[in-house]
């Protein structure tokens, strides 16, 4: 597709791509937004701060990854910013 650029990507790369873009990505955008509109904005916008737990979490039993200390302080730092804010409203 790109002949001269330093980049080899391949037609197949670039479907992926755009298929992540607008399925997947474009759903759960849809989602949120219902979610938003729907429930309490506070604590639906405070799980956007929760993915990092989330992918630790299954980066710990499906890839069996070791959990640093420094990620679990982190994880804490972010828990208690969210329960903070809640407590705060």
């Amino acid at each position: 597709l790109f002949t001269n650029s330093p980049f080899n990507i391949s037609f197949n790369e670039i479907i992926g791509t755009f298929y992540i873009g607008l399925f997947p990505t474009a759903i759960a955008f849809i989602l949120w937004i219902k979610a938003l509109q729907n429930g309490k904005t506070l604590v639906i916008a405070n799980l956007g701060h929760l993915t990092p737990f989330i992918s630790l979490f299954f980066i710990f039993i499906i890839l069996k990854e070791t959990i640093l200390i420094s990620e679990i302080l982190g994880l804490i730092i972010i828990v208690s910013g969210i329960l903070l804010q809640i407590k705060k409203k």
